[in-house]
């Protein structure tokens, strides 16, 4: 996995030496965008938070954390990975997705989204996403 150096996130750097406990269930994460690197890194700072895992780099089979929805474009199953997966202080778990604001609407993140939302209900979960600017905004923790 590749990513640009400014979307990198590696356990060994200074910043998150204190996070072990709350995330790095692997040693380097790749976010896709700033975005998600900002997401990230503004919930892994929150007291509310117990732990948050990046999941969404995970995309060929290296986790066991997917949705399976219907593609609306091929009409076929396929599986989504998520962003995020987060656990609040109060036990609660959250599946989070941030996506561009020009994509919200885009008939397959729509598709995905409602697959997650019944996956999560049933799960006794929350699925949540949230837009690229607002967390670029700084309302990453609003969500929760």
């Amino acid at each position: 996995v590749t990513a640009k150096p400014e979307l990198v996130a590696e356990l060994s750097q200074s910043e998150y030496n204190a996070l072990k406990e709350k995330t790095f269930h692997l040693d380097t994460y790749c976010f896709d965008s700033k975005p998600e690197k900002k997401f990230f890194q503004d919930v892994v700072n929150s007291k509310d938070i117990k732990k948050i895992y990046f999941t969404g780099m995970l995309t060929h089979g290296q986790t066991d954390l997917y949705i399976q929805y219907i593609d609306p474009e091929s009409n076929t199953v396929r599986n989504y990975y998520p962003d995020f997966l987060v656990e609040k202080t109060n036990g609660d778990y959250v599946i989070v997705e941030v996506k561009g604001d020009n994509k919200i609407e885009d008939p397959v993140v729509l598709a995905k989204e409602r697959a997650a939302r019944e996956t999560a209900t049933a799960s006794k979960m929350e699925y949540k996403i949230i837009k690229g600017s607002q967390v670029m905004n700084g309302e990453s923790n609003t969500i929760f």
